[in-house]
């Protein structure tokens, strides 16, 4: 916000001071921003600090581009401005990844102290090597245009920045928007009538610079929503953390600052109109798949569709802008520059407020219910990530229709021409056959790639059936565990799948039916997948950067058998507190007299009958075969007892366990 309130001064600034002067003192105020930053012992001092940080690039910034424009000549502009793009283009690519380095190694005042010595050898060296090469002329500051420009692009500014937080509908961001519009129109107005205004709105008499300041503007706006949105999407949706999400983006970041110097010799050789339409066609054929990404979508499509977008703003972007001002003569560079940078800073503040606005706002709209997430806590989160992903899809959508918009107005400047081969290629017939082939390849190639997204073209759906075993969870009884996901049919199984394994297994219950069936002979696990496959190698390989193949959904089957108890957590809890009711109650009851009398009885009734039928199956049995026989029988029957006694106690444990809800 602040630097956008300075740009508007830094005309006046550039005219008045010895340019050597004005830019070490802004280097200067800068480092004081970020010493101060460094060493900020609370909140308070460190949001003063980037304050401070601000004026120093508020200033540095537009005179940066003013001395460009001012020292070589118009056909040289494009090259001077496209190796100051490499500083200006890799720096916001490298920060990103870089910062995000930085704070997982170490603190965030690592950031401002790596900046520090930095900022003193520029310091130090322009000193001795930067020129005073701008003409300047005492004039007086006329305060009351200072003071409208400032309530005007602050209020205006800081109405828009607020809308992701507050909404449109916020009183803040109302009135900050209305007092931003009344006094920018108040400021307008005085530079017309004054004799020598404080910012020299006749640039926009110029029908290139007017042209060229409306494109690179909306250019801007696409670029910026873009950035501000695909972080997010990277990281809420995907999970990334800032810096893997800041590596993702770096590729097409650094293809900007590398493609500037060649840019600007291309628009030194051919102009601006021709980059330009190719650029901008770049751009948003290259925003247009970002409507379409989805929770899956492979890293490295959005890398190279990313790349794609910012490849076309290398083209666009600087060509259009020194376009436009080499229109102006050389005495008014300084307001040109100031009016193209608050209009475009001013724009990108609006693309910023919407997107983020209508990611919210349809977001919001397409939530699930609240009462979903007790009912339903599965569901709630799948409705949760579509909703979300409706709101990036809605935003991108307006990225995409701004890009368009620009692309189109294209149209308005003299001559039209589509691709770099247009440029390159002398021959009109061959030049124009290469650039509609290259249009409609690339029209053809994300038309495929929407298709195997949205269609799965290429792709069949693929089952795999697979059978394994399993055993009870539970050591001492035999017993399958279930729980229910919220009020839905559906549910986790819990199960060994052998008797060596200490902990459970628990089965996966996104995109996965749990089933259970009892009654059979043996405990046998079906599961039944299902993925989307590529149908045969070709399409494998024409589809490598777009949808790799993914899960669909799996079916679990437990044939559980006879004999097995299927119980909750609850249920199985309830069942072992019943078991040792049982066993004490059965233990008390086996200390009766008469019990034990009636179960000695029982017993010599088993071995005699089990003795009179060995006996008459083998007369002739020995003693000892007979003592034998006699201790073995005894022993089966304590057995049978026992065993009679644990189905009893089972029996009645398991009738208590279901009643337990």
């Amino acid at each position: 916000m602040v630097n956008g309130i300075l740009i508007p001064v830094s005309a006046w600034l550039s005219g008045r001071f010895n340019t050597k002067w004005l830019y070490l003192s802004a280097m200067i105020i800068f480092e004081i921003g970020t010493v101060t930053a460094w060493v900020a012992p609370t909140f308070s001092v460190l949001f003063i600090a980037r304050l401070v940080q601000a004026v120093g690039v508020g200033i540095a910034m537009p005179l940066l581009q003013t001395i460009m424009l001012s020292i070589f000549p118009p056909e040289k502009r494009g090259f001077a401005l496209g190796l100051a793009g490499i500083v200006v283009g890799l720096a916001p690519a490298i920060g990103p990844t870089l910062s995000g380095w930085v704070i997982d190694i170490s603190s965030w005042r690592s950031l401002f102290g790596i900046i520090a010595p930095i900022v003193a050898v520029v310091i130090v060296l322009g000193l001795f090597f930067v020129k005073p090469v701008l003409p300047t002329k005492k004039s007086k500051l006329d305060y009351f245009s200072l003071v409208l420009s400032t309530i005007g692009f602050g209020s205006l500014l800081y109405g828009f920045s607020s809308v992701g937080n507050d909404g449109w509908g916020s009183p803040v961001v109302i009135w900050s928007l209305i007092i931003g519009v009344i006094f920018i129109i108040l400021f307008g107005w005085r530079q017309l009538v004054m004799k020598h205004p404080f910012l020299n709105l006749d640039v926009f008499k110029a029908r290139e610079f007017r042209l060229g300041t409306l494109i690179s503007s909306v250019v801007f706006m696409a670029m910026v929503g873009v950035e501000m949105v695909l972080p997010l999407y990277l990281q809420i949706v995907r999970g990334m953390s800032a810096f893997h999400s800041g590596l993702t983006l770096l590729p097409g970041a650094i293809l900007t600052g590398l493609m500037s110097p060649v840019t600007g010799q291309l628009f030194d050789r051919f102009g601006a109109r021709r980059l330009a339409m190719g650029g901008l066609f770049l751009l948003t054929v290259g925003t247009f798949p970002f409507i379409f990404l989805t929770k899956d979508t492979p890293t490295l499509y959005v890398t190279i569709l990313y790349a794609t977008r910012m490849f076309g703003v290398s083209m666009s972007m600087m060509p259009v802008t020194t376009s436009g001002m080499n229109a102006l003569p050389i005495k008014r560079m300084g307001d040109g520059t100031a009016a193209n940078n608050t209009v475009r800073q001013v724009s990108g503040s609006i693309a910023t407020a919407v997107m983020i606005s209508i990611l919210s706002n349809v977001t919001s709209n397409h939530m699930p219910a609240k009462h979903l997430l007790k009912i339903n806590p599965l569901a709630y989160q799948s409705g949760a990530i579509n909703a979300t992903l409706k709101g990036y899809m809605a935003a991108f959508g307006i990225a995409f229709v701004i890009s368009a918009i620009a692309f189109l107005s294209t149209f308005l400047l003299k001559k039209v021409g589509f691709f770099l081969s247009w440029n390159l290629i002398t021959n009109k017939k061959w030049s124009n056959i290469i650039g509609i082939s290259f249009g409609l390849l690339i029209i053809i190639s994300i038309g495929l790639m929407i298709g195997n997204y949205h269609n799965h073209l290429g792709m069949e759906k693929k089952t795999t059936t697979q059978t394994t075993s399993f055993t009870s969870v539970n050591d001492q009884a035999n017993m399958l565990l279930y729980k229910k996901i919220g009020q839905t049919n559906n549910k986790v199984i819990i199960y060994k799948k052998n008797k060596q394994q200490k902990k459970p297994t628990v089965t996966p219950a996104v995109d996965t039916t749990n089933e259970i069936k009892q009654g059979g002979t043996s405990n046998q696990l079906v599961t039944k997948k299902q993925d989307w496959v590529y149908k045969n190698s070709f399409y494998k390989f024409f589809f490598m950067f777009a949808q790799k193949e993914s899960f669909i959904k799996r079916t679990n089957t437990f044939h559980v058998k006879s004999g097995y108890m299927v119980f909750t957590p609850e249920q199985a809890k309830a069942f072992g507190q019943a078991m040792k009711q049982q066993a004490a109650q059965m233990k008390k009851s086996q200390q009766n007299p008469q019990a034990q009398q009636q179960t000695a009885a029982s017993g010599k009734q088993f071995v005699t009958a089990k003795m009179q039928q060995a006996m008459a199956e083998n007369p002739k049995m020995s003693q000892a075969d007979q003592a034998k026989l006699q201790k073995k029988a005894m022993s089966d029957f304590k057995a049978q007892m026992q065993a009679k006694v644990q189905k009893q106690m089972e029996q009645k444990a398991m009738d208590q366990a279901l009643r337990v809800k």
